[in-house]
C-alpha cells in the first residue's frame, strides 16, 4: 500500500471517527434522554455526522481546496450521505427488529460495513478531476 493511501485511510478514519462520535452521542441522547424513537434519532444524528464528515474529508483527508467544484461535490456528497443514511436506517431496523440485537450493537456492525463503502465513494468525489 502506498504511503499516501495509508495516510488517507488513517485521516478518513480519524475524521470519520470524530464525526461518528457526534452521531453516537446524538443517537444515544436523543433516544434515551429526549425520548425520540431510535430510528428518528438515527436520522437526525446522521445529518450532523455527514456535515462534519464532509468538511473533514474534503479539506483534511483528501486535501481538496477547490472552490469551483464544491457545489458538485456537495450534491454528490448529499446523494452519498442520503444513500448511506437510508441503508443505515434500513439495516438498523432489520437488525433490531428481526435479529433482536441491541440498537447500539447493531449500529456498530453497520458502521464497519458502511465505512468501507464510504471511503471508496468519498475518495472518488474529492479526487475526481473535472
Amino acid at each position: 500500500m502506498k504511503k499516501q493511501r495509508f495516510i488517507q485511510i488513517v485521516r478518513f478514519c480519524i475524521g470519520g471517527g470524530m464525526a461518528l462520535s457526534i452521531y453516537y452521542i446524538l443517537l444515544y441522547v436523543l433516544t434515551e434522554f429526549v425520548g425520540i424513537k431510535y430510528y428518528l434519532s438515527a436520522g437526525i444524528a446522521s445529518v450532523f455526522n455527514y456535515t462534519t464528515s464532509f468538511l473533514f474529508q474534503k479539506y483534511w483527508t483528501f486535501k481538496n481546496k477547490e472552490i469551483k467544484t464544491i457545489h458538485r461535490q456537495i450534491i454528490f456528497y448529499i446523494c452519498l450521505a442520503s444513500s448511506l443514511s437510508l441503508l443505515n436506517s434500513i439495516f438498523l431496523y432489520l437488525l433490531v427488529q428481526y435479529a433482536h440485537l441491541p440498537y447500539l450493537l447493531a449500529q456498530v456492525f453497520i458502521t464497519i460495513i458502511l465505512t468501507v463503502v464510504s471511503f471508496i465513494l468519498t475518495k472518488k468525489i474529492f479526487t475526481h478531476k473535472t
